[in-house]
């Protein structure tokens, strides 16, 4: 369970920042010179407003008809970011069912750049299980952290790794705007920058031949990164398998459904994020 869990959190760290019918020709551009003016763009963003959404259903059984296990995750969440004088809120809503057993939780957190010092962001993370409140903490993080995070460089990610990616000849529609559409097989170690630490909860090598299918839609006109789509279902199963291969659960056989997360993303409409008093009173 924790595997899935955190393999969730590196997947939503893939779309955060990054219906669909056929569409036009691509007209003969090419990845390099669609990704350079996207990368242009995105660097004169202000801010961002992204909606996540995670859907995983999978099962796994010691052989037969016989099902052990069955879970299922639900998720949601609105992530806002303004990237001059550094600040993000965060409310991110889960649903778990375990042997038909559900399990509500949400997490809410505030990053609000150190006012007395510029390289530290305060984070301020409440979260909620099953109606049972945590209540407000309070921790500090490099900055240079937050914005990597918030800042996810598609061109860069490219230039590092051409041969994981690729150009689908057509357009197509996404979210009522036409785009174009960048797929890539990411590596572990592509991913290992800014998700360095689920990498290692996970104990999987950054030098892993595991591959992450990542579907990225570039607006046709504007060239901003309008949303991704993250297919984690092959992943999941050869992790969960390889480790019932290294336990004395050698018969256990997994049954991945769905494992996806997809975003969608707008810029350049959220002014401000303010911090409320109550929440920071509530900290200390």
């Amino acid at each position: 369970m924790k595997k899935v869990l955190l393999l969730s959190s590196l997947a939503v760290s893939g779309v955060i920042l990054a219906g669909c019918g056929s569409g036009g020709s691509t007209g003969g551009v090419t990845l390099d010179t669609l990704l350079e003016e996207s990368n242009k763009v995105m660097d004169s963003v202000k801010s961002v407003s992204t909606n996540i959404n995670i859907e995983m259903d999978m099962s796994a059984s010691t052989g037969g008809n016989d099902t052990s296990l069955e879970i299922k995750m639900t998720g949601e969440g609105v992530l806002e970011a303004v990237l001059d004088n550094f600040a993000a809120h965060q409310v991110m809503k889960m649903n778990v069912s375990l042997y038909n057993v559900d399990q509500a939780s949400s997490t809410e957190t505030y990053m609000i750049a150190d006012a007395n010092n510029s390289k530290k962001v305060d984070v301020y993370t409440n979260s909620v299980s099953n109606d049972a409140e945590s209540g407000w903490s309070h921790t500090s993080i490099d900055m240079e952290d937050a914005s990597q995070k918030l800042n996810f460089n598609l061109y860069n990610l490219y230039t590092n790794s051409k041969d994981s990616f690729s150009l689908e000849k057509k357009t197509k529609q996404f979210e009522g705007s036409e785009c174009y559409v960048v797929n890539a097989k990411l590596g572990f170690k592509d991913i290992a920058s800014y998700v360095g630490e689920s990498l290692s909860q996970l104990n999987v090598d950054e030098n892993s031949d595991l591959k992450i299918d990542t579907v990225y839609y570039i607006d046709k006109e504007t060239k901003e990164v309008k949303g991704a789509e993250v297919d984690m279902g092959d992943t999941m199963k050869s992790l969960l398998e390889e480790s019932a291969q290294q336990s004395s659960n050698k018969g256990i056989k997994i049954n991945i459904k769905a494992f996806k997360v997809t975003s969608e993303n707008t810029y350049n409409t959220v002014t401000s994020i303010d911090i409320p008093k109550e929440v920071t009173e509530a900290a200390n």
